[in-house]
């Protein structure tokens, strides 16, 4: 039988596998998702499909995202934690607030833009649909979504503005 030992492995190559694993198993649970089943009518309105593998794809989306959130977890109390026994300046550049501010921040964010978000019933295939955890939950990815993606264009301005006048100085 054959051992896998990934501790003399450098991250990189380990992170390439892991990415080609997980790109093989979508792809096929998609093309099964999309081959098998999907024309079948919707018992109730026969004006929409029922894939059959409908609770599948669900299900493994719902594990890839658990996955995702418990890998960024522990990713950021990792490396607050490794931060903690090293120097807080790290070259003259404060890495351990950074990483803190932009940890925190974030989390600022979700909750205020959940906190905003709107909670108003929507017609959705026909039905209302009044979870209003779920309403501010969805927009709550969108504005967050909105705002940092306004944070990193004002970035990246700010930084290559900043760039070019260190440079003509």
């Amino acid at each position: 039988m054959m051992q896998l030992n990934i501790r003399g492995q450098q991250p990189e190559k380990i992170g390439r596998w892991v990415l080609y694993a997980l790109m093989a198993v979508i792809a096929v649970v998609f093309a099964l998702f999309f081959l098998v089943g999907y024309d079948r009518p919707y018992e109730e309105n026969p004006n929409f499909s029922e894939p059959w593998l409908t609770g599948t794809v669900v299900s493994f989306v719902l594990l890839l995202l658990l996955v995702a959130v418990i890998v960024a977890v522990w990713s950021v109390v990792k490396s607050l934690h490794a931060r903690q026994r090293e120097l807080t300046n790290d070259n003259g550049v404060p890495a351990r607030r950074i990483a803190l501010g932009v940890s925190v921040g974030a989390l600022i964010i979700m909750v205020v833009t959940w906190l905003v978000g709107s909670s108003r019933e929507m017609l959705i295939n026909g039905h209302p649909f009044s979870d209003s955890f779920w309403l501010k939950t969805a927009d709550m990815f969108v504005y967050s979504v909105l705002i940092l993606l306004a944070a990193t264009i004002v970035a990246v301005i700010y930084s290559s503005y900043r760039s070019r006048h260190n440079q003509q100085t």
